[in-house]
């Protein structure tokens, strides 16, 4: 086995936590943002860009046009970006967007890995989104307690998912190895089983972002 097989990837996307808790913005609304602030960046920081389509929805994971130009149609009504998006067959649309709304505030800010662009065929949209979540309430330079514990009710609240597809992509996550979770009970109704155990009905999970895990992932952006 080549044990160099992938190098550690130290490239990060920063973004605005007020955007991943912005339960307004979609799965999918959320990972063209995250692409096309690394468009910036490639972009030398401009944000007059020109993008082939055709190659945005395949790195996108996303089917037709239509559905892409839908996203593009709601990030421009939510003024990320200025202009109508027109989608040409054959040559580069025009995307202008608002750099100051792709601004990174001071602290009030999430990085991960840029790999993580290229794992939405893997993880899903919600997947990424989810991730950035996670750990947007982690702080990395305290060693102790690096986990994220907002309740279910909370995430359902902040991003705008159900209960049902919180739970299906966290089980992703965990199958990818990308998220531990560690179940915490807070809550009983002061019934008891038949063991004499009390029976605990809230929990309030401690979620723990596997980062080292997304750095060794081939960066393909």
């Amino acid at each position: 086995m080549n044990k160099n097989k992938h190098k550690i990837n130290k490239s990060v996307i920063q973004m605005s936590n007020a955007i991943i808790r912005d339960r307004e913005i979609g799965s999918v609304e959320f990972s063209l943002l995250l692409r096309l602030k690394y468009l910036i960046y490639e972009n030398r920081g401009s944000g007059e860009i020109y993008i082939d389509i055709p190659k945005l929805r395949m790195k996108m994971e996303i089917s037709d046009n239509r559905t892409l130009k839908k996203h593009l149609a709601n990030l421009h009504k939510w003024g990320y970006i200025n202009n109508f998006v027109k989608i040409e067959r054959s040559t580069p649309s025009l995307i202008s967007l608002d750099l100051k709304k792709f601004a990174t505030p001071k602290k009030e800010y999430t990085q991960l890995p840029l790999s993580i662009l290229s794992r939405v065929g893997t993880i899903g949209h919600t997947g990424v989104r989810l991730l950035y979540y996670f750990e947007s309430y982690i702080n990395r330079s305290i060693v102790q307690n690096q986990f994220c514990y907002s309740a279910v009710i909370t995430i359902c609240r902040d991003t705008g998912l159900g209960k049902t597809t919180v739970k299906e992509y966290v089980d992703i996550l965990k199958k990818e190895k990308l998220l531990h979770v560690v179940a915490h009970k807070i809550g009983h109704n002061n019934q008891y089983n038949d063991n004499d155990e009390l029976e605990f009905t809230k929990y309030n999970n401690h979620y723990y972002v596997n980062y080292n895990k997304l750095e060794e992932y081939e960066l393909s952006v």
